[in-house]
């Protein structure tokens, strides 16, 4: 009795026993299962690099803006500073009558000058765009050109000629000042606005790292979930499969139990008599031959002659009756 089995074999050679495609389906599973998991590591392996790669650059931002931001904007307002104390030192010489005080006036203004090199120097090392670079040059360049001023300030002075130094003092001295002020407060200003930038930058990708990381999050939930669903569903199937091959197998089993108890086969040497062609059965019993065949096996006789007996036995009554 043939069956067919519940699922499509097709794919399966022909004469494959069904616990080798079995075996087949299980690797297949496995495989799977194996790339579905290593798909999952290099999307953690690649979220986590650029993570990294995103926490790095913020890392760089706030960097830059200490270094610009701060320093920076801290060696400006110094040099605003210095500029103002420079100023007020300036009219200080010219007030005072003394040889000795103006000599302290003259090194407190030449370290004040000093100070101001120095930071205009860190604000040139220390910034990094080029329009800051054009305000620190422009900031250099205007106090550059109010130190001749100052000297011609103090040799009016040191001539006695008080009244040309306060001229110049006040006027072409104190436009330049206001000048250097200018630029000292535009450097200032546009370092402030480039810490603003920064930190909005810095808050915008610190948002997107976030976001990146929740989606990553998600998706890794998600494939997971998919793994995992595929995974109990390819099992599910097979073991189903498994399940309802070893039914038919049990099936076939009882069917054939059942055929071989319902066949009796013929076997081995049987004794019969050479003369009545008798068989002797286990017992010891002589049994007619057509007895034995129907109590061994499901066959059934009905009784007839062949030509030949029929010849030998009514041979007579056939040839009279012919004539």
């Amino acid at each position: 009795m043939k069956t067919t089995p519940p699922f499509n074999l097709a794919a399966s050679p022909p004469g494959e026993q069904p616990g080798k495609r079995d075996i087949r389906r299980w690797r297949l599973v496995k495989l799977q299962v194996l790339l579905g998991f290593a798909l999952l590591i290099i999307l953690i392996i690649v979220t986590g690099t650029i993570t990294i790669q995103q926490i790095t650059m913020l890392g760089r931002l706030t960097s830059t803006i200490h270094e610009q931001s701060l320093e920076v904007s801290n060696a400006a307002l110094r040099s605003s500073m210095s500029v103002a104390k420079i100023r007020r030192s300036m009219r200080d010489i010219i007030l005072t009558d003394e040889e000795t005080a103006r000599e302290a006036i003259l090194k407190h203004l030449e370290t004040e000058e000093a100070g101001v090199y120095r930071d205009l120097d860190l604000i040139r090392d220390k910034i990094l765009e080029a329009e800051g670079r054009e305000l620190g040059e422009k900031c250099r360049a205007e106090f550059e050109k109010w130190k001749p001023i100052r000297q011609q300030v103090t040799m009016l002075i040191l001539a006695g000629r008080v009244n040309e130094a306060t001229r110049l003092t006040l006027g072409k001295g104190a436009e330049q000042v206001e000048i250097i002020q200018t630029s000292l407060l535009e450097l200032t200003s546009y370092t402030k606005d480039k810490a603003d930038l920064f930190i909005t930058h810095a808050d915008n990708l610190q948002k997107k790292t976030k976001r990146f990381m929740l989606a990553f999050i998600l998706a890794g939930i998600l494939l997971s979930c998919a793994i995992a669903l595929i995974t109990l569903n390819r099992l599910y199937y097979a073991i189903k499969r498994y399940r309802l091959f070893q039914e038919e197998n049990e099936r076939l089993i009882v069917e054939l139990k059942q055929a071989l108890t319902e066949v009796r086969k013929l076997s081995g040497f049987l004794p019969i008599c050479a003369s009545c062609k008798k068989i002797r059965d286990d017992k010891g019993y002589w049994n007619q031959i057509e007895s034995y065949i129907r109590d061994h096996s499901e066959a059934q006789f009905s009784h007839s002659l062949c030509p030949e007996c029929s010849e030998k036995l009514y041979g007579e009554f056939t040839k009279k009756s012919g004539k």
